[in-house]
């Protein structure tokens, strides 16, 4: 679904995607703040109103980029809308629109991730490849998850090897991917590289978005055959993820140190 732009004036939102000025009906607009990541918990914070919306709808001046907000136009039954903050100025307000309200609370709890993760530092990106991060990699925000943790990872990417020898147990298989996403979930981080042969690296992706964690390739140079390789950004599979991605490849352009 393509962003949609709303009017602003004064700090005010002058149009709003549900809104009904009929008697009766409840109107209201709310951030979603994620309490509990565990149990994704949530509460609203409600924006405050003008004390006449003929013209003016609510005060949006309290968004953040990447916040969760619910529209209600509601009498009797339910009327909702949720969409993500992805810009706003002194003229215009824009959102991109969720699907649903599963979809609006995955976005608000990876809204959550990240902040709690940037209160600490830069960005990180979780290393769910079978190798330990380079010192390249590491500069741009990549961590390492404990040794017991690795061990799992490559036990998952050992599959490979018994691919080719043709025992390959496909349930066993999604088993050791669980796991893995297991210890990203653990470690709380919004991002986590990964590699490996495609059969295992597309099973990975699918797992990890369902727990709201966004996949990525390291993309990059290799000088010659056998030569080193160099990390250049990081890469995503999926449309849905290029927003997100949008900020951890601002911060390696910017050359920061995790």
């Amino acid at each position: 679904m393509e962003n949609k732009i709303y009017p602003v004036s004064k700090g005010s939102l002058t149009k709003a995607p549900i809104f009904d000025r009929r008697a009766n009906y409840k109107n209201w607009m709310a951030i979603l703040d994620i309490e509990d990541l565990a149990v994704r918990s949530f509460s609203r914070r409600f924006l405050k109103t003008p004390s006449s919306q003929k013209t003016f709808l609510y005060y949006i001046s309290t968004l953040r980029v990447g916040e969760v907000v619910e529209f209600a136009a509601e009498k009797e039954g339910r009327n909702r809308w949720y969409g993500i903050v992805r810009g706003f100025d002194a003229d215009n307000l824009e959102l991109e629109p969720c699907a649903s309200f599963k979809e609006a609370l995955d976005q608000a709890v990876f809204f959550k991730r990240n902040q709690d993760i940037q209160k600490d530092g830069p960005i990180k990106v979780l290393n769910l490849t079978y190798y330990w991060a380079s010192k390249e990699l590491r500069k741009v925000g990549v961590v390492e998850p404990s040794k017991e943790d690795k061990e799992v990872i490559r036990g998952m990417l050992m599959a490979q090897k018994n691919k080719e020898e043709g025992q390959l147990d496909y349930k066993g298989l999604k088993k050791r991917v669980d796991a893995v996403v297991e210890v990203a979930n653990k470690h709380n981080i919004p991002f986590a590289l990964i590699g490996g042969l495609p059969f295992i690296a597309s099973m990975l992706e699918e797992c990890l978005r369902r727990a709201n964690i966004v996949p990525l390739y390291s993309y990059g140079d290799k000088e010659g055959k056998g030569g080193s390789y160099t990390h250049n950004r990081f890469v995503c599979t999926s449309l849905k993820d290029e927003q997100r991605l949008e900020t951890v490849n601002a911060a390696l352009s910017q050359g920061h140190s995790g």
